[in-house]
């Protein structure tokens, strides 16, 4: 009998704020287990011991989940990006002008 492959699965139900993940991928799983170590807030993960050894199933928020898990964008980081999204304006500015 063939062995069943082993897939991950992401789940997003419309107008929730969070991505289900049922993974067998150790990357994944990895960030996600890394990310809810350093930001708590930002993952679940459902602790189970029937579970199969490398099997994750858990959520993350749809701000920190962008094909792989990110975490929070802190204050300084929003600043920053601000400012370039600024500077890069002045310059699209400037070209139009030239022509």
């Amino acid at each position: 009998m063939p062995r069943v492959k082993k897939e991950t699965h992401l789940f997003y139900e419309q107008g929730d704020d969070e991505i289900q993940i049922r993974s067998w991928d150790k990357d994944l799983n990895a960030a996600v287990r890394k990310l809810k170590e350093k930001h708590p807030d930002t993952a679940w993960i459902r602790g189970n011991d029937d579970d199969e050894p490398g099997f994750l199933w858990a959520a993350v928020k749809l701000t920190n989940f962008l094909f792989y898990p990110i975490p929070p964008r802190t204050e300084k980081s929003k600043r920053a990006q601000s400012q370039n999204g600024k500077r890069h304006t002045e310059n699209l500015k400037h070209q139009k002008n030239e022509e």
